[in-house]
């Protein structure tokens, strides 16, 4: 729970960094560097379909809905 110094009326904003995306871009060079490698196809699918999965998790994240509903006030 949160409790303000005596004196303070506001809430100080929270800062928040961009660890999805941070993360996404990660997997992807992770992903690429290991489609160069000589695995077998249907492990490269596997890491394809794995990549397109956040890949759209990233996107809905990014919504407008979503960014307003991450920077609601918590009650």
């Amino acid at each position: 729970m949160y409790q303000p110094y005596p004196g303070q009326t506001q809430m100080p904003a929270a800062q928040r960094p961009p660890a999805p995306a941070v993360l996404f871009v990660i997997a992807t060079v992770d992903t690429f560097a290991g489609l160069s490698s000589p695995i077998a196809g249907t492990v490269r699918i596997w890491g394809i379909v794995v990549w397109l999965v956040g890949l759209t998790a990233i996107v809905f994240l990014w919504q407008r809905a979503s960014t307003a509903f991450f920077k609601a006030t918590p009650a």
